[in-house]
């Protein structure tokens, strides 16, 4: 197929994924305003937050400044061309987002703990890992910012410096930005799903549980669109993969939505004297 066809299977992939998250949010809003327990309604009012952020970064590959390679919808003009920084800015802001999130799944999940036990010692290596997330946000930046630099004009200092190594056709992979990412969203993840396995409330089990795996299919789509892009960029084809992972992906929150109703549909809650939280 011609890099056409692909750019065009490519922008199409991320209609899809925005059109579905975007209704994804519309779903969680919806579910906020409808839930009397304060627990439910949190969740489904961060759920929504998380998700718009995704939604802009996810659409703003389809708005490129003219000198961009990336498939494109709209094309910026010079004066507009500072929103180019948005989509990038707002996956950021979605893994801070998913990360306080996380964060405050486990201490929520310690709290309806009858013994209220602590959960992979969760509370005194919290604030390290948010310092692990901010190393973690800078790298990013910077991979970013040499990102669109040739491969000329960047010394090899500068790519070590932001932990990216080499590849063969010029570019480089960011290795150390994956293996940070790795540390600081996996423990978490392993204590939200210990932690909530202790609780008997069995909708936020369901609700975790999607949660944890949608979490997982955005890295896996993520680090394989980082490598077809910097390691298989000779091979189109493999573009493909990436794109279907975030479908599938963008489904899977869709489901993080979903599952906070038991019965999975949004309907007016109960409020039962006794369980709130």
């Amino acid at each position: 197929m011609s890099s056409e066809i692909f750019g065009l299977i490519e922008a199409l992939s991320f209609l899809t994924s925005g059109a579905i998250l975007a209704f994804a949010a519309y779903r969680a809003m919806r579910m906020g305003r409808a839930f009397v327990s304060p627990l439910y309604r949190s969740r489904a009012h961060w759920t929504a937050g998380a998700i718009m952020l995704l939604v802009v970064s996810v659409l703003g590959y389809l708005i490129s400044p003219p000198s961009s390679t990336q498939p494109a919808l709209i094309t910026l003009p010079g004066p507009l061309i500072v929103f180019e920084v948005f989509p990038m800015l707002a996956l950021l802001g979605f893994l801070v987002a998913i990360f306080a999130f996380v964060d405050r799944t486990i201490l929520v999940t310690m709290d309806m703990d009858f013994f209220h036990r602590s959960v992979f010692r969760w509370p005194k290596v919290r604030v390290p890992f948010y310092v692990l997330l901010f190393l973690g946000l800078m790298e990013a930046l910077g991979n970013s910012i040499l990102g669109g630099l040739p491969p000329s004009q960047v010394s090899r200092w500068e790519i070590y410096a932001v932990g990216s190594i080499p590849t063969g056709d010029g570019s480089w992979f960011p290795l150390f930005l994956f293996a940070l990412i790795i540390v600081v969203f996996g423990y978490p993840a392993a204590a939200m799903v210990a932690g909530v396995r202790r609780t008997s409330d069995m909708t936020l089990r369901k609700h975790v549980r999607f949660l944890g795996v949608a979490i997982i299919g955005f890295f896996a789509a993520l680090a394989t669109d980082t490598l077809t892009t910097y390691s298989l960029a000779s091979y189109p084809s493999a573009s493909l993969v990436p794109e279907v992972l975030y479908i599938m992906t963008a489904y899977l929150f869709y489901r993080v939505v979903m599952s906070l109703s038991p019965i999975g549909k949004i309907e007016e809650a109960v409020d039962v004297p006794g369980l709130r939280q």
